[in-house]
């Protein structure tokens, strides 16, 4: 371990060791300090209670897809419940918890107490289930974490067709990924200007994923084992006076991966001795930490200045492995054991913001952030997906860059239901080894907003943007060097103009109708190579009407459609075929409630729909061709009835539809062999569809004697 290494598992030690230390002697002497009461705390003592609970039945087919996120990726019986308890005594104690999906792999729960105005202890935990695919089957078989083999009797072959053991030997796979979050928090306010913070925030996953590897022309996909653990600290101190508040962070971010590599098998036949097997590296393990003061303070003549500065560091010095697992091939040394990788991180944001005059606001904002790589740049030679020493070698570069940007924003109004506001900004941003040193945006815009028209408001903005910058230069000190015509698009000169607006009109007091739409256009001026063009546009209808009875109806549609167009060159010249892509996502709502539709049973439903649309025509040397189109639809519906049976008990019934259907020519009909030189995994698109019906109770009860809807954080 270096000296580097030894310093920061210290620092980060004595940081977790001593904070909650230094917390607990607080809390201990909390009831000493005098601490101003609080004004706006609820008044009244005693419980609240919100507990609903019930069984979910789900089925459909596919459903494998409709678990991502909830847990829900099987038919069959589900326990489904939320919770709300609050405690708030006579003597500013508290207690709150909510918990939201129990019983379900996507369940979520929150607890926190304390006294009011000196100290509280918060915990939550979080489950989030990620579901790819199940469709997936694989020949390789998992040994540890970190080595996948092919079984017993494998066939070896140079295309899939050949493989006489594939069909034995697939097993079905998922790619699917459990994440499990906890968070553990403390704070205490030592007078009504001192105040700290603690937080600690673990998250695991656990799972597998798609990845691949290749044998120069040939390639097999596998899934691969994901087993890691990030683990997160903050510790904050507040300082607030009269007139300013001033705050000091620590924040530290170390990531283990429990897998720091995988070797796999060579399912085809080596094309030369020894490359009967691969070996990748996955992420290293590393550790971020960032230091940041931030403040506001309150000037004279209506003036408010608000600032913030950090430093931080990124690091890792996972041990690099050898050039290749091929023990045919003679490789020299590695020019170092790791990357003894260092990036430092600056950033400092200064806004002012000032009303010299009534009707007059003015904003200036400044942003700064600069990336310092300090990775040694070392020369290393390569082997060729473990065939063949490479001819060149290949050298890392530390990339490192500076952005600042300026925005000036000024707000008139010119009459008392209508004002004015523009502004420029201007973004500058240098890097370091890459294509172009420099490059320089500005944007100026202008907005109208105006309720002059009585029942009317209108909102519309204009802007344009332009940018340019230094001589582009392409790299050629690499092993692929790119066309020099090429330029990429983030850093390329670029026009752009665009115009949004929003219109709401209130017909009546009870119905409300909006229309917003947004247009933009990019244009690459000097690009021969790269993107060339881009169109933007979305439109949208919004709209409801609450009738007396309580009922309401709303609805919505949306249409957004991206054109772009690509130029490219077969030759490494002058370009010889373009690409067009266009884009297009239509996405709708209806939903009506109606409280009381019979007696005391409250009805409500809505109907969602999404779909998309992709297409990508091409043209080479004046031939046209074109992919097939990806088509995607999404189609949701929700009902429900609440049946309040007393005061504080009600019955619930839900019913919910969903289907999505997806037309993917990436994984239509693509099994493990199709592909002569690729053995895929045989993903299929997503298409599922889905009922779940849910049936449970919700029990409410509030001992304070007070009335109004709960104050849920």
């Amino acid at each position: 371990m270096t000296v580097r290494s030894q310093f920061t598992a210290f620092g980060r030690a004595a940081v977790i060791c001593a904070a909650p230390g230094l917390l607990l002697a607080a809390l201990a002497h909390a009831d000493d300090d005098p601490v101003p009461a609080c004004e706006l705390c609820p008044t009244g003592s005693g419980w609240e209670l919100d507990l609903s609970g019930g069984f979910a039945g789900v089925s459909g087919d596919d459903l494998f897809h409709f678990g991502d996120y909830t847990g829900l990726d099987d038919s069959g019986l589900y326990f489904a419940g939320n919770l709300f308890a609050r405690y708030l005594g006579e003597d500013a104690r508290f207690f709150r918890v909510e918990g939201y999906r129990l019983g379900l792999d996507s369940q979520a729960i929150f607890a926190e107490g304390g006294k009011q105005g000196h100290y509280a202890y918060r915990v939550s935990y979080q489950g989030i289930p990620r579901r790819f695919y199940d469709t997936t089957a694989t020949p390789f078989r998992r040994s540890g974490d970190d080595e996948l083999n092919l079984v017993s009797g494998w066939v070896r072959s140079p295309t899939t067709q050949g493989m006489t053991a594939l069909g034995t030997s697939l097993e079905p796979v998922d790619i699917k990924r459990d994440w499990a979050i906890l968070q553990l928090g403390m704070a205490y306010e030592v007078s009504s200007q001192w105040a700290f913070d603690v937080n600690y925030r673990q998250q695991k996953r656990d799972g597998q994923s798609m990845s691949s590897g290749a044998y120069f022309f040939d390639a097999a996909m596998f899934a691969s084992p994901v087993v890691d653990t990030t683990d997160e600290l903050e510790a904050v101190v507040n300082y607030s006076a009269e007139t300013w508040h001033l705050s000091a962070s620590y924040w530290g971010a170390f990531f283990d991966n429990g897998v720091s590599s995988l070797t796999f098998d060579n399912p085809f036949s080596a094309v030369s001795p020894g490359a009967d097997s691969g070996r990748l590296a996955r992420a290293p393990d590393n550790d971020s930490h960032q230091l940041r003061v931030a403040g506001s303070m309150i000037l004279p003549a209506r003036t408010t200045l608000v600032g913030h500065a950090s430093i931080g560091r990124m690091e890792q010095d996972e041990s690099f492995l050898p050039y290749t697992i091929n023990s045919q091939i003679a490789t020299g040394l590695l020019p170092s054991q790791s990357a003894d990788a260092e990036v430092e991180t600056t950033s400092v944001g200064l806004r002012v913001t000032s009303s010299p005059m009534r009707k007059l606001t003015v904003e200036g904002d400044f942003r700064y952030n600069e990336r310092d790589n300090r990775t040694a740049e070392r020369e290393f030679n390569y082997v060729v997906t473990d065939l063949f020493n490479a001819a060149d070698s290949a050298t890392n570069i530390a990339y490192d860059y500076e952005r600042s940007e300026f925005r000036l924003r000024g707000e008139y109004r010119v009459l008392s239901r209508t004002k004015v506001q523009a502004g420029f900004d201007v973004e500058e941003f240098q890097r370091s080894g890459q294509e172009r040193g420099t490059t320089d945006t500005d944007r100026l815009w202008v907005q109208l907003r105006t309720r002059a028209i009585p029942h009317l408001d209108v909102d519309i903005e204009l802007y344009t943007e332009d940018r340019d910058g230094s001589v582009y230069t392409p790299i050629e000190n690499v092993a692929t060097p790119q066309n020099p015509l090429m330029r990429k698009y983030n850093m390329a000169d670029r026009e752009r103009d665009g115009v949004k607006g929003t219109v709401s009109a209130y017909v009546t007091e009870r119905i409300n109708v909006g229309l917003n739409a947004e247009v933009n256009e990019d244009d690459y001026t000097d690009s021969l190579v790269g993107l060339q063009a881009s169109e933007y546009s979305r439109y949208g209808l919004e709209g409801s009407y609450a009738a007396a009875s309580g009922m309401s109806v709303y609805g919505a549609v949306y249409q957004e459609d991206v054109e772009s167009t690509m130029a490219n060159s077969q030759g490494f010249a002058t370009p010889d075929w373009t690409s067009t892509t266009d884009d297009s996502f239509f996405t709708g709502n209806l939903g009506v409630t109606f409280p009381d539709i019979i007696d005391r049973l409250d009805f409500n439903a809505q109907f969602a729909i999404t779909e998309s649309e992709g297409d990508t025509a091409n043209s080479t040397n004046g031939l046209a061709s074109r992919f097939p189109t990806f088509e995607s639809s999404l189609q949701q519906f929700q009902l429900g009835l609440d049946y309040q049976y007393s005061d504080a008990l009600s019955v619930q019934f839900k019913y919910f539809y969903e289907n999505f259907d997806t037309d993917d020519w990436h994984l239509d009909g693509v099994q493990p062999a199709t592909v002569p030189n690729l053995l895929s995994l045989g993903a299929s698109p997503w298409d599922y569809t889905a009922h779940v019906v849910f049936v449970g109770v919700r029990y409410v009860l509030d001992t304070r004697g007070q009335s109004g809807p709960r104050i849920a954080k």
